[in-house]
């Protein structure tokens, strides 16, 4: 399957799960309040770290090999059974000292119901792992779309029952049902395999350094919203939480379709023998471009998007989620070193960097939490900005990069942004002079200003995301034509 094709494929999968999770969280944050929402994001801290080791780096692993025997397979499904097993063992047993910490026994009780994911995952692992590695993405795609259909319908049928918090738990156990189940149907050869440890020592030798990656990346994802809640409030960490849910949204938005395809991109273009560095490069500036006016449209429209999707109890927000969006934005340029460690075999260099980064971070968050929603959201963006110098001691010249190339990337993005900016303001205050009291048409109005202003940036500098976009386009119709 072409490269085209399959972001193609995966772009339908992403953007509709995107379309059905985003719907599911206006209409949840419409039924539960923000203490609610504060008790899930609590609970998720502790879930969503045992979901980091679920696997071991077994998808990884499969996509990236060489060559792949039943031995491998077996080791595969007998490390991922293990650790899923174990890790819903010890979150059982962890559960109420997780309650008393934030004394919410409701938090208790999600992690306990999370942990049942961790029971169904294993059995989809090792299938998912080869439909990735075969690029069939159209069968990614329907299990990715079903089950996000079936963790909304079951979120949002609870939350009007009034199981509150319980509800979204209960969504996630509908939503890995589901995927696993799908999974297993679109998946050809043998679905099920004999667990076995033996030949699993090259495995969990990349697994370890895979977790430890997943691991780092979940802790700095929870660390924001669980140092607030011990340092403020569940009504904090319920603002912080939506505020950081919308903006990364917006960055699935442009990278959602993507992620799946890079890393069997990448590998495939080491087998050939080219040059990856290069292919990373042009693709991070890219979709650094097309981050970067996405996040330019919502800075200028972070009020009217806020009173429209949530209503006016969360306009507290809008400042974090401008301020969030700064930080995705400086990240956007970093976003795809992981890939590119696991391809030229130097993730041990990225784990260092960052190790560093998140005791960079916790120090930043802590600092800034003292003040509230918005000094979190601070010490976020001032972290963010750290990975750079980090890196260019630790990972850049391992992986062929220099600190020049992102503030290249970065020089050539930065019209776009702020066309994206200036475009979404004019808009906006187009649609309040026309109907003050219409948020769509404010949306509306600034959204498209806004990404017409990108374009027209893009097309005015030559960007590489706009002569990308017209190769793309020029294929399709040539395609069409034959």
């Amino acid at each position: 399957m072409s490269v085209v094709r399959s972001v193609v494929l995966s772009s339908i999968e992403r953007y509709v799960t995107f379309g059905v999770t985003f719907v599911s969280t206006v209409v949840i944050s419409r039924i539960l309040d923000p203490a609610e929402i504060g008790q899930f994001s609590l609970a998720m801290v502790v879930y969503g770290l045992a979901m980091t080791v679920k696997e071991m780096g077994v998808s990884a692993y499969l996509v990236r090999s060489a060559e792949l025997t039943p031995k491998v397979l077996r080791a595969a499904f007998g490390i991922s059974l293990s650790a899923c097993l174990s890790i819903a063992l010890i979150l059982n047993a962890l559960a109420s000292f997780v309650g008393d910490v934030y004394s919410s026994p409701v938090v208790a009780e999600m992690v306990r119901i999370c942990s049942l994911n961790l029971c169904i995952v294993p059995f989809g692992a090792v299938s998912y792992a080869l439909l990735q590695r075969q690029m069939r993405f159209a069968a990614l795609a329907w299990a990715g779309i079903l089950s996000s259909i079936a963790g909304a319908a079951v979120s949002i049928s609870l939350a009007y029952a009034g199981l509150g918090a319980r509800s979204l738990a209960w969504g996630c156990v509908a939503l890995t049902f589901c995927s696993v189940v799908v999974t297993l149907i679109c998946a050809k050869g043998p679905r099920f395999f004999r667990p076995s440890l033996s030949g699993a020592r090259e495995l969990l030798s990349f697994g370890g350094k895979s977790s430890g990656m997943a691991i780092i990346w979940e802790i700095s994802n929870r660390v924001p919203e669980s140092l607030l809640g011990l340092i403020s409030d569940l009504s904090s960490v319920g603002l912080l939480s939506r505020a950081m849910g919308l903006v990364t949204n917006v960055n699935d938005l442009a990278q959602r379709g993507l992620l799946p395809v890079v890393l069997p991109h990448f590998s495939k273009i080491i087998r050939s023998g080219e040059d990856v560095t290069k292919a990373y490069l042009h693709l991070t500036t890219i979709v650094t471009g097309f981050v970067w006016a996405l996040f330019g449209c919502l800075i200028s429209l972070a009020e009217p998007v806020t009173l429209l999707l949530f209503g006016e109890r969360w306009l507290g927000i809008v400042l974090p989620m401008q301020i969030l969006a700064l930080q995705f934005a400086a990240g956007a340029l970093i976003g795809f070193q992981y890939q590119l460690t696991i391809v030229k075999n130097v993730l041990g260099r990225l784990l260092i960097s960052s190790s560093i980064m998140l005791l960079l971070r916790i120090a930043f968050i802590y600092i800034g939490s003292r003040y509230g929603v918005v000094g979190a959201c601070l010490g976020l963006l001032a972290a963010v900005m750290c990975a750079f110098p980090v890196g260019r001691l630790i990972v850049y010249r391992h992986i062929g990069v220099t600190l020049s190339d992102y503030l290249r990337i970065a020089w050539r993005c930065l019209p776009v942004f702020l066309a994206a900016l200036l475009g979404a303001w004019i808009g906006r205050e187009a649609g309040l002079r026309l109907q003050p009291e219409s948020m769509v048409l404010q949306v509306l109005l600034g959204g498209l200003a806004g990404l017409l202003g990108a374009v027209m940036m893009a097309m005015a500098t030559d960007h590489p995301g706009w002569i990308e976009g017209k190769r793309i386009l020029s294929r399709l119709r040539n395609a069409k034509g034959s």
